[in-house]
């Protein structure tokens, strides 16, 4: 089949002839609305007349756009040029040819004739651009050709290839942005919300259109390539399907995520998976289209960033051309940032707006080449050989945009920011506990804003533009890794596992009930009370965010209120998370303020935070209490917890009940349960009142009944004594620390007192009997000598 037929086929390929902007009708009506005003009454007729449809039911778009359209010349154009060449150079090319480096070597830019665009001021484009939005006129329905005259403007519409991208949402990020960085500006631009699921449709529709004109030209394109790490291959994949264009992608072998590899596949493009990074793929596919008709994809190509040029244009117009203050993107090729800074300052120069926001850069710090050419002052970059990381698309060690990159960051004021892999996937998991679902890629970007936000780079009030460039389906392992805590070396602080639990009466128990009791500096104290044990579980809501703090452990915890409920048993366990306290393993810690926790929880405490005006600073060796916020001083030594001290006192009540315990247990050795735990606890109500919460006549019944099954019942003796024995061992070995203690005092304490006190016995008398002693043999003459004096 003639690759004409399969164009025409194609539902993508309904297309209008080009048209001057200046003639574009974009305002079809569908109804009109009849008024008749009668001489009598004077009464409106408002009866609406449907008219029938716009075009004829055997009349497509494009047959619509070509009935519609005007024959005016078009007296736009655009050509390739040298990227950032001296302003004397006139090596040029037509974009008709197949090209992708000048004779230098150096990168091409499709330069448009500005001198015919600035005949039309600032608010015609504002006008034509803004009402070609919402529409299905073609191609102007997509957000890349609605801005056909800044993108191709010499393409004919019938060639165009499109899947009506762009106009992507700008979600604002009010909670994420409120509560984690003290911004009411802050917004997501969720280019990732697109044909393919990435920004690399906005690119690839300019790329794959300007391939199908040169294929009708009968230029030697057989077929369309690219090196990917997993988004240019699905993007490209797509559109050349639409088309009936054949596709060849080279993908580095297990460093992109399935979904990314299921598009290319399920598109029919040609997939090669090389043992290599993208580097290598990068330099295998230039061999191959230097060598074979096959045109090259990547954003080597200047095509691509036409394209992508267009999202910058889509904010500007989305914030009613109103210029944010900052654009944060994620790095990796580094053609993305030179399209978003060559679209903003398209506009500035074409008077639609009057300056160009602030662009930061951000990358993964395994694969941070400019980031290391930014902190070197721009004077020397080195490429470096990509780690693994979870943001696999910018997983480039070589990027070819390099210089375009560095332009657009040095004429913008630019910064370049890096994320850790721990950092990105925190951030990643910060976003989407907000209401987001976003990529690692935007995980990255989030920490880039969180860096210079808390530097003071970024300041509470500018008005903030994070691109995601892709959607948060295609990585949805990387998120299961996170919440189930499987990834190595990372601490996964914002997991949030699921829980399994059974569908029976235990999970009715732990779900059962509210009462809110108070509320003290912004957050509020849920109650809930639970009907099987008596027993309370407490949730805190600080600044509106929920902390579930029993969720890991809902199984144990009913458990555990079912045995107390039913052994009536009362005791001391830590607030937080219900663990009993023991003197053995779970020992009681004193705060400052007088609350007391488990070590567990303490340790679990984060640092405190000052919150100023500007930025949040930690208090290092210091925690908030989380029931009065009052300060206490933490302090772990060699894993050891040395501050706060322990709670001697609630340890003796322990202890003492505890022994309280043993007595009435070993007074009744029969009628105490056996622990239930949360394995016995899903074997169902039934089974456990039947087995364990029965009276002492009932068991003894029992056991008179089962006589004949003595090996049973010696199993149970067995088993009891077994537990009776270890419960008295553990008890014996908890008082062996009180034991010492008094051992010491009995054999050092009172012996030392003793000594003392005889010394200062012997000191004493020894300094009375001289004393005496003088005086008792100078006292005649003393007398003698004061008689003396008064005579």
């Amino acid at each position: 089949m003639a690759a004409s037929s399969l164009l025409r086929s194609s539902p993508f390929f309904s297309s209008p002839q080009q048209r001057n902007p200046g003639t574009i009708n974009n305002s079809p009506r569908f109804l009109t609305v009849k008024a008749t005003i009668s001489s009598s009454d004077k009464s409106v007729d408002t009866t609406p007349v449907i008219k029938s449809h716009r075009r004829p039911a055997d009349e497509n778009i494009r047959q619509e756009a070509h009935r519609r359209c005007s024959t005016e010349p078009n007296n736009f154009s655009a050509k390739y040029v040298p990227f950032n060449a001296d302003p004397g150079c006139t090596e040029s090319y037509s974009l008709d040819e197949i090209v992708y480096r000048s004779r230098s070597g150096g990168l091409l830019d499709v330069q448009h004739d500005m001198e015919a665009l600035k005949e039309f001021d600032g608010n015609y484009w504002k006008n034509l651009f803004d009402g070609r939005i919402g529409k299905t006129n073609w191609p102007y329905g997509s957000g890349v050709w609605s801005k056909k005259e800044w993108v191709l403007p010499e393409i004919d519409s019938d060639d165009i290839v499109s899947a009506f991208e762009g106009n992507s949402n700008m979600f604002w990020a009010e909670r994420y942005g409120k509560q984690h960085l003290g911004m009411n500006d802050l917004w997501v631009k969720h280019c990732g919300i697109s044909h393919t699921g990435s920004f690399k449709d906005l690119g690839m529709t300019v790329l794959v259109s300007q391939v199908n004109r040169l294929r009708k030209m009968n230029r030697p394109v057989v077929g369309v390539g690219c090196a990917s790490t997993g988004d240019t291959s699905a993007a490209l994949s797509a559109y050349c399907a639409s088309a009936g264009i054949p596709s060849i992608v080279f993908l580095p072998a297990n460093k992109i995520s399935m979904a990314q590899l299921v598009q290319p596949i399920a598109n029919g493009a040609f997939v090669l998976s090389l043992d290599t990074d993208f580097d290598g793929c990068m330099q295998l596919v230039r061999e191959v289209t230097s060598e074979l008709p096959i045109y090259l994809a990547n954003s080597l190509n200047s095509l691509r960033i036409e394209g992508q040029k267009t999202a910058a244009i889509e904010i500007l117009q989305q914030f009613d051309w109103e210029v944010p203050d900052w654009v944060i993107v994620p790095g990796g090729n580094l053609g993305n940032i030179y399209a978003f800074y060559k679209g903003f300052h398209m506009c500035k120069e074409l008077g639609l707006v009057d300056r160009i926001p602030r662009l930061v850069c951000a990358q993964a710090a395994n694969a941070n080449p400019l980031y290391l050419h930014y902190k070197s002052g721009w004077t020397d970059f080195s490429p470096v050989k990509a780690k693994t990381t979870f943001a696999s698309a910018i997983q480039i060690g070589d990027p070819v945009s390099i210089d375009r990159a560095v332009y657009a960051l040095q004429n913008s004021n630019g910064i370049v920011e890096e994320a850790t892999e721990e950092e990105l996937m925190d951030a990643m998991a910060q976003a989407d506990s907000t209401g987001m679902f976003i990529c690692p890629h935007t995980g990255v970007a989030l920490t880039a804003l969180d860096k210079l936000r808390n530097s003071g780079v970024i300041r509470p009030t500018d008005r903030t533009v994070v691109v995601s460039t892709a959607h948060g389906l295609k990585f949805t392992q990387s998120k299961i890794d996170y919440h189930s805590k499987a990834i190595p070396e990372m601490a996964c602080r914002l997991a949030n596992p699921p829980v399994n639990v059974k569908a029976d009466f235990g999970l009715g128990v732990v779900l059962s009930g509210d009462k809110c009791f108070g509320k003290r500096d912004g957050q509020t104290v849920v109650w809930k009370w639970f009907s099987a044990s008596g027993v309370h579980l407490i949730m805190i809501i600080r600044h509106g965010c929920y902390h579930l703090i029993t969720k890991q452990k809902i199984q144990q915890y009913v458990g555990f209120c079912f045995k107390r409920h039913c052994s009536g048993e009362e005791g001391f366990e830590c607030p937080i998370c219900w663990e009993s306290f023991n003197i053995v393993e779970n020992i009681p810690y004193v705060l400052w303020c007088g609350h007391t926790l488990c070590k567990n929880c303490v340790l679990g405490l984060q640092w405190a935070v000052v919150k100023l005006p500007t930025l949040p600073i930690q208090l290092p060796f210091f925690i908030s209490c989380p029931w009065c916020n009052l300060l206490s001083f933490r302090l772990v030594y060699k894993g050891n917890l040395k501050f706060p001290r322990k709670n001697y006192f609630l340890l003796w009540m322990v202890e003492s009940m505890n022994g309280d315990r043993i007595k009435s247990h070993s007074s009744c050795p029969d009628h105490h349960l056996p622990p239930v735990t949360s394995w016995s606890w899903n074997r169902g109500w039934a089974a456990n009142r039947g087995s364990s919460a029965v009276g002492p006549c009932t068991r003894e019944s029992d056991h008179n009944s089962q006589d004949a099954s003595g090996t049973h019942s010696n199993s149970e003796r067995l088993q009891s004594s077994i537990r009776k024995s270890l419960i008295f061992f553990v008890h014996l070995t908890a008082k062996f620390p009180l034991v010492f203690i008094f051992l010491l005092i009995v054999l050092y304490a009172i012996p030392a007192s003793a000594i003392i006190l005889a010394v200062y016995i012997l000191i004493t008398i020894l300094f009375a009997v001289p004393s005496f002693l003088v005086l008792y043999f100078a006292y005649p003459s003393l007398d003698w000598l004061v008689r003396e004096i008064i005579n």
